[in-house]
């Protein structure tokens, strides 16, 4: 324990707010960007000691710190691109920024501004750009969602004309043309902010080339999973979008006449979305959530047909989105999607996957000062 002690790195800010944080993909070891306030900054962890003493808080920050740029608002998130050479940061006032990572020698500017998505979700008075992503097949394009519940695509060489925006409040699944089907219409829950949303990454999720549908024979394969985001809302739905299908508010055509390659059959069955949790018992409780959910993401060793999400009414849930797709097919109501629900009693900030111990462990952070690990069968 004392060497662990030993080997904590730390910066203090006085007053200021960490809104988002990533290690360096190419060298986690020694680089880390973190942004306060609305000033991004990338540090070097060989530069930092283990003081535990604010009075070297100052000298600490300025000899690790390599770049800086601040923004317009305060930085809600961060996103590496696959090779590491540019960084997307979505900010408070609705913007979303494309920067490069590219080593200046010569005193030029520091994270050199690529492109702006200006006002992408809202303005400074009204918006929020909650969370971004690349997509590692398709490098230039960037997702992006906020609190004006949309999923917005774009292209980093276009500049302010998305490619495709879903609306969710006006994205339907199959749900909605089930007789039985009930929609909540609790007062207690809020409107579909975008709280958390996040592709498929390919490189987390190796195994078999098939994802196996235990309520199917239908299989969807991994060039289909490409195609895919789970968004976490604040009406405590999770939805899975199809970020290459033909929903939302298309801006261009990208097919042109060609025909798509293998492993792109549509894998939401020509539905406009997966909504999990849209949909009440007949006891009228809910599936899944109960109030906001605050994060979701695709869990590894499943090839993405199981999705781990949190909210803010203290659940951990795991579902199987295949299930609800292929109920919602049918017409039938069972069980959502629904796995497994975990009491975790405290409400969900994020969840974090990956080999910690081995790929089955999950660690939630919630509003108290500790995390907690579950280990999922």
């Amino acid at each position: 324990q004392q060497q662990q002690q030993q080997q904590q790195q730390k910066w203090r800010f006085k007053g200021e707010e960490i809104g988002a944080c990533l290690f360096d993909a190419i060298d986690p070891e020694r680089y880390i960007y973190f942004a306060r306030n609305a000033v991004l900054e990338m540090h070097d962890r060989r530069k930092t000691t283990s003081s535990s003493s604010s009075n070297d808080d100052d000298v600490q920050q300025t000899k690790s710190k390599i770049f800086s740029r601040t923004f317009s608002d305060d930085v809600s998130a961060l996103a590496l691109d696959a090779k590491c050479h540019r960084m997307a940061v979505a900010d408070d006032s609705g913007d979303v920024n494309v920067v490069s990572l590219a080593m200046r020698e010569d005193g030029g500017e520091e994270f050199p501004l690529m492109q702006t998505f200006k006002n992408a979700h809202g303005d400074a008075s009204s918006g929020c750009a909650t969370a971004v992503s690349f997509r590692a097949h398709k490098p230039e394009e960037i997702i992006s969602a906020g609190y004006d519940c949309t999923v917005k695509k774009w292209e980093i060489n276009r500049k302010n004309k998305e490619l495709n925006v879903w609306k969710i409040k006006e994205v339907q699944s199959a749900r909605k043309g089930n007789e039985a089907f009930v929609e909540s219409t609790s007062t207690a829950f809020n409107p579909p902010f975008i709280n958390s949303m996040k592709c498929w990454e390919e490189d987390t999720f190796v195994g078999s080339n098939s994802i196996n549908s235990s309520s199917s024979n239908s299989n969807i394969s991994i060039g289909s999973m490409k195609r895919l985001c789970v968004v976490a809302r604040g009406d405590g739905i999770v939805s899975v979008l199809d970020l290459d299908g033909k929903t939302g508010s298309s801006k261009k055509n990208t097919s042109n006449g060609k025909k798509k390659s293998g492993g792109s059959a549509m894998p939401l069955q020509n539905f406009s979305a997966i909504h999990l949790g849209e949909a009440m018992k007949e006891d009228g409780s809910r599936f899944g959530h109960t109030h906001a959910c605050s994060y979701a993401q695709f869990l590894p060793r499943h090839e993405g047909s199981k999705i781990i999400s949190g909210g803010l009414d203290g659940k951990i849930v795991i579902w199987d989105w295949t299930l609800e797709r292929e109920e919602s097919a049918n017409k039938v109501l069972e069980t959502g999607g629904v796995l497994e629900t975990i009491e975790h009693g405290l409400k969900v900030s994020a969840i974090a996957t990956g080999d910690f111990v081995d790929d089955s462990v999950v660690v939630i952070a919630d509003v108290s000062k500790s995390i907690s690990a579950y280990t999922l069968e």
